[in-house]
């Protein structure tokens, strides 16, 4: 049996003996996620426009940002450009 699992190619050799111990291959990470942007300044300021929070769904790359995001975005509660921070 040896001789004949030589003679196939890699990948299809690991799947064998994948299956013929019911193992199965790890699954990998998804890279780009989706997160959510919320207005810093909506949650402190009582004297704004209207009641409300700004949040914005927007998606970014694990890798090459793998801290939280802070960008500069419109909120309309505060009706000016504020800091929007990445939540959970």
């Amino acid at each position: 049996m040896v001789s004949f699992l030589n003679a196939l190619n890699k990948k299809f050799r690991v799947n064998i003996l994948l299956n013929f111990f019911n193992l199965k291959m790890a699954k990998t990470k998804k890279i780009r996620v989706f997160i959510t942007l919320e207005c810093s300044e909506c949650r402190e300021n009582k004297e704004k426009r209207s009641s409300g929070v700004s949040r914005y769904l927007t998606s970014k790359n694990r890798r090459n940002t793998p801290k939280k995001l802070d960008i500069s975005k419109y909120c309309p509660y505060c009706n000016k450009h504020t800091l929007h921070k990445e939540i959970k």
